[in-house]
């Protein structure tokens, strides 16, 4: 009678042990390679967005940073809002606030490399990041794209998108559709499926400036402006601290000598100047 071999439970802890070990050095070694990048307009580094920022004021456009204790750009007055890159969740509370947003006749841009931080407010919308997309240029397809002149966007790495049929594409090659926009209310909901084009160390490659510029067109007319998500990188300073930084903004604004004081440039020539900028 052959005897039957008794397993030591121990070893199998330690089996299980060893190979979560051996999976987490593979998954950190394999982020370690990739360069990191935050989205953040607050971060001056390759994979930062503060020189499109930068950018934005230069061609006459005010941009602003939403932050606070709580996400609400209804509340901020903004007109176009980009969310690059979220570094925290969007919680199902934060996706209502956007979609209230939208329907306010505001334009959300979404950029993401994963998509995962940002499936709240995605999902309701048909749309999901799907296979991975390689360095390329892709085709810009819409008239948003066309008011630039953006017809190249080059990336380094993205996501293909998964879509609902009342999306349209904005950027595609070969069939593959890497950006696209739909309409929500009087409003516009614009996703990415990469960072590239907005980030600082691609900004100036192909059309990826003028691109960037084009889906922030609407944020250029008198009386409007241009926000930056950085509630979802966070920063949450309370109420009271942002009443203490709005004084003393307020305080500073008359002491500007008038020669440096900007007046936005026509709209032509913001154009224009875009096209150099990012050439």
């Amino acid at each position: 009678m052959r005897r039957r071999v008794r397993i030591d439970p121990l070893y199998v802890v330690a089996a299980v042990l060893v190979l979560v070990v051996v999976g987490l050095a593979i998954f950190v070694g394999t982020n370690a390679q990739s360069p990191v990048r935050s989205g953040s307009a607050l971060d001056s580094t390759s994979g930062g967005a503060a020189r499109l920022r930068a950018l934005l004021d230069e061609l006459g456009g005010r941009t602003v940073i939403v932050q606070g204790e709580r996400f609400a750009p209804s509340e901020t007055a903004v007109t176009v809002l980009f969310l690059l890159g979220a570094t925290e969740f969007v919680s199902d509370v934060d996706a209502v606030a956007a979609k209230t947003f939208l329907q306010g006749g505001g334009t959300l841009i979404i950029a993401t490399d994963q998509g995962l931080a940002e499936s709240a407010v995605l999902r309701p919308y048909g749309v999901s990041l799907g296979e991975g997309a390689g360095a390329g240029h892709y085709d810009a397809s819409s008239v948003i794209a066309a008011t630039a002149s953006a017809g190249q966007i080059s990336i380094d790495r993205g996501r293909i998108l998964t879509l609902s049929d009342r999306w349209s594409p904005v950027m595609r090659s070969q069939g593959r559709t890497l950006a696209a926009m739909t309409r929500e209310g009087t409003g516009t909901l614009i996703v990415v499926g990469s960072l590239a084009p907005f980030v600082n160390q691609y900004l100036g490659v192909a059309d990826n400036g003028r691109f960037a510029l084009s889906l922030a067109a609407a944020g250029f007319e008198p009386g409007r402006s241009i926000g930056f998500d950085e509630y979802h990188h966070g920063a949450h300073p309370s109420a009271e601290l942002m009443a203490v930084l709005g004084s003393a903004a307020a305080a500073l604004e008359p002491r500007v000598h008038p020669r440096f004081r900007r007046t936005p440039a026509p709209l032509g020539e913001r154009r224009d100047r875009a096209r150099t900028s990012s050439a």
